[in-house]
């Protein structure tokens, strides 16, 4: 295990189960292939989340998801783009007939989504450049493993155009602060 994280903000019905994370989980965590971390669904859209792993120095940016659909693409996309860092965002994809036949109130629990067929879950899974472009994906209704080569001078590259935690960033005028000591479990549901 490289390092662990939890949500900091449950999405919907996930908060009457878990509770809040802190900010002693974003980590992020120097590796062999450049420095990994990311946020989990729709952590993605908090932007001082988001700020506080670009001014981490992250690399390559780890998403997994349920989302579905081309707006999430669109947000991996500006991640790439905003950070300037590789993402990887990882959907799974699952089809009805792999949910058990005896699974507790299977067909009312589990439905095919709009426009999927048989897909409750049709996958969404994506690799994506420093400047947005897609590298491979969206897989979408398939069992597959997606890869790209990555080249961590392209991270560098593209900050050299646009860094927003360097030189676009105005330390004059913003300033977060994230409290990154560890909190006892908050529950919110």
């Amino acid at each position: 295990m490289l390092g662990k994280h939890r949500k900091l903000m449950p999405t919907g019905s996930e908060r009457t189960v878990w509770g809040m994370g802190d900010g002693s989980m974003l980590p992020v965590i120097d590796t062999p292939y450049g420095r990994l971390g990311g946020l989990t669904c729709w952590e993605n859209y908090m932007p001082l989340a988001r700020f506080y792993l670009y001014a981490s120095g992250v690399d390559i940016w780890v998403a997994p998801t349920l989302a579905l659909g081309d707006g999430w693409v669109a947000t991996m996309r500006h991640i790439a783009l905003e950070g300037r860092c590789y993402v990887v965002g990882v959907n799974p994809c699952v089809h009805l007939d792999q949910i058990p036949a005896g699974f507790p109130d299977r067909d009312r629990v589990w439905r095919p989504h709009e426009d999927n067929g048989e897909w409750v879950d049709p996958g969404n899974s994506i690799i994506v450049d420093p400047t947005g472009t897609i590298l491979a994906g969206p897989a979408r209704h398939e069992e597959t493993i997606l890869t790209a080569e990555i080249d961590l001078s392209a991270v560098h590259a593209a900050r050299r155009y646009f860094d927003p935690v360097g030189h676009y960033h105005r330390p004059d005028i913003f300033q977060l602060t994230v409290d990154t000591r560890s909190r006892p479990a908050v529950r919110t549901g």
